[in-house]
């Protein structure tokens, strides 16, 4: 069971959905804000609070399981960093409980804020140079590049503090991030590719499972392969509005995919 169900699990990379789906969302929570004020109220009250929960959920599961904390100013600064905008930071006094990492998904909450603050810019410029989509398409070409670029050159600066802050910046998953934006401002075009179309969008999937078992050609990971990750992306979607939408009702109108998220990584 573990050796069929693992390899299933790694075709369906949870940071790369996780962006996808997120500013699915967010693109346009933002056009319906009405102002900037707004808009940043909302990221800030979707964000801070559920992650100082879990900062203090994971601080009182270190005491529970009796590891010394010296509450000095490299733990004042952990604290800064995994409550503000630096969530990437791991201090070496943490690096012998557990695995080395308190909470490892904390990283991409950098990357998201750094979206949210991206995002109005994008409108903006879209606007001024009259097309959204043309800049939108030019970033996700231009992301992909340097995501292609990372993938080729981490054996070799692997271990350089400039390419590790590559790994945690929005350079290489922007890509990523903007497939979703399109895909809600392009919706009505794409609906009818993914309004019932989910067990297609399954179908085709299965299929590259099946292909790639046997020749092993996709990059998964936190940097899948950009094809793929379109299907996968249609997948999703058409996931998420099968049977128009009845997943939803069985979670009454709550979204609990963020708490999840930022919360398995302490438990």
């Amino acid at each position: 069971e573990s050796e069929l169900s693992i390899p299933l699990l790694s075709y369906f990379p949870g940071v790369p959905i996780f962006f996808l789906v997120s500013f699915f969302l967010i693109c346009l929570s933002y056009e319906r804000s009405g102002s900037i004020s707004v808009y940043a109220l909302n990221r800030v009250l979707r964000i801070y609070p559920a992650l100082w929960f879990c900062f203090i959920l994971s601080v009182c599961s270190v005491l529970i399981a009796g590891y010394s904390l010296s509450f000095d100013f490299d733990f004042a600064l952990w604290t800064f960093a995994q409550n503000t905008f630096v969530t990437f930071y791991h201090p070496d006094f943490l690096r012998g409980y557990g695995v080395g990492v308190l909470n490892g998904s904390l990283w991409t909450i950098s990357t998201e804020l750094s979206f949210y603050f991206m995002l109005p810019l994008i409108y903006y410029f879209g606007k001024r140079f009259g097309n959204i989509e043309t800049l939108l398409v030019a970033l996700v070409i231009i992301s992909a590049i340097i995501d292609h670029y990372y993938l080729e050159n981490v054996t070799v600066y692997g271990d350089e503090v400039w390419f590790k802050l590559i790994k945690v910046s929005l350079l290489p998953y922007l890509w990523m991030f903007l497939i979703g934006v399109l895909f809600q401002r392009q919706w009505l075009k794409i609906n009818s590719w993914v309004s019932d179309k989910f067990y297609i969008w399954g179908s085709v999937l299965i299929g590259l499972f099946v292909v790639d078992y046997f020749l092993g050609f996709l990059q998964l990971g936190n940097h899948p392969s950009f094809l793929y990750f379109v299907i996968l992306s249609f997948f999703i979607i058409s996931f998420a509005f099968h049977a128009n939408g009845r997943w939803s009702k069985w979670l009454k109108g709550n979204d609990f995919s963020y708490g999840i998220y930022i919360s398995y990584g302490c438990c």
